[in-house]
């Protein structure tokens, strides 16, 4: 079955889909208050019988650097910090809305930390439910190329599909992998049709 991934999100859905999320944060420990998470869409293009499939990657900068944020570490980050705070922390959600009507079904949040695995929220009920995904790497792609972009390290290197940092090489979890696991759970639990139950 063929998807077509968008990054296009009505304000109020993607509004409930934050909130929610930070309760799920809460909720998991990985914060302490409620405050911000910071995130920008991402064009991982999926349209399917009337859904919408909309990315977001969390990105590293603004949560650990960003005082208001949740997830802040620390202004200036030691490289320790960084590496920890980018494969700790979650990264990539994608929200699934009815084009028709923007009501929202389905939200998937990708972990790659301490287990990597799928956790999908139906926003309307609060039900969540954990899917263990077969996937190698030790950081997401996203993540890695922000890592580069924001010159953390200036030796640091991203190389066939390898991040080196601080003296130490990580696997990268590519796009594509995650968008592979992704589309699979939808087929297979019919997510893009019904909301997940406990």
């Amino acid at each position: 079955m063929r998807y077509h991934f968008t990054t296009y999100k009505p304000v109020l859905i993607k509004n409930i889909f934050k909130a929610l999320f930070l309760l799920s944060a809460i909720a998991t420990a990985q914060v302490d208050t409620p405050k911000k998470i910071h995130s920008e869409p991402v064009s991982i293009d999926v349209v399917k019988n009337g859904v919408d499939i909309s990315a977001d990657y969390y990105t590293l900068k603004n949560n650990i650097e960003g005082k208001e944020s949740s997830f802040f570490v620390s202004q200036k980050p030691t490289k320790e910090q960084i590496i920890k705070a980018a494969i700790q922390l979650r990264s990539d959600s994608f929200d699934i809305t009815d084009t028709k009507s923007g009501m929202a079904i389905n939200m998937m949040m990708f972990y790659s930390y301490p287990v990597k695995k799928i956790v999908v929220l139906a926003p309307t009920t609060g039900n969540t439910k954990d899917y263990s995904v077969n996937i190698a790497g030790d950081i997401v792609e996203n993540r890695a190329n922000e890592i580069i972009k924001e010159k953390y390290n200036p030796s640091a290197t991203l190389v066939n599909g390898k991040l080196t940092f601080n003296g130490k090489t990580y696997a990268v979890i590519s796009n594509k992998d995650i968008k592979k696991e992704i589309t699979a759970l939808i087929d297979k639990e019919k997510l893009a049709d019904k909301r997940v139950s406990k």
